[in-house]
């Protein structure tokens, strides 16, 4: 059973947006993406009942998979794709997630943590910001564009975005995984600021 959530998608309130011509605030999109972090490192803690550590890695971060409830709670879902316990082995089920969204590593399908989750969070908070995804590509140029990190020009896209938020969008699409945070949790403490 899923439990149902009355609400919208983060995508369907950005399509909606556009289609309106209006931008969604600032403070609204971290806020959405500072809950999603932190419901995202709620799953990446997770142990099983003998304590041992789960490794989820969820490998699909996108706008399709937020929900906002009229409620206004915010939710991940569609754990369907996670990877559990084994994010030091290649991935062997093929290539899983959006590739708009994907870490390089990902979409290389090397091995995967919670730091490769952090760069899908950074590309939903890019595209909400910037209006537009951060790899614009399709079909095998899309594939390329993610395994190499294709990022877009920061200065000329994210021109007029209050640096702290910048430092965040930055951080957490670094392409070396090692240059992005640490944790989902301090996504969600850098974004307080700017809600």
């Amino acid at each position: 059973a899923m439990e149902l959530v009355e609400g919208h998608s983060l995508a369907q309130v950005a399509r909606k947006a556009r289609a309106d011509e209006v931008d969604l605030p600032l403070p609204f999109v971290a806020y959405l993406l500072a809950q999603t972090a932190t419901g995202l490192d709620y799953a990446h803690r997770r142990t099983s009942l003998e304590g041992e550590a789960l490794n989820i890695v969820h490998r699909d971060v996108s706008p399709d998979n937020i929900l906002i409830s009229y409620e206004g709670e915010v939710k991940l879902i569609d754990f369907g794709v996670a990877q559990v316990r084994e994010q030091r082995r290649k991935t062997e089920d093929g290539l899983r997630g959006k590739l708009p969204y994907m870490a390089p590593e990902q979409a290389r399908q090397e091995s995967v943590d919670a730091r490769t989750d952090i760069f899908g969070l950074g590309a939903v908070l890019y595209e909400m910001v910037a209006g537009r995804r951060l790899y614009l590509s399709s079909g095998m140029e899309l594939l390329v564009a993610a395994q190499e990190g294709a990022l877009p020009d920061f200065d000329r896209t994210l021109e007029g975005v209050p640096p702290e938020l910048r430092e965040v969008i930055e951080r957490c699409v670094a392409l070396e995984p090692q240059a992005r945070f640490g944790s989902a949790a301090e996504v969600a403490r850098a974004l307080q600021p700017v809600t």
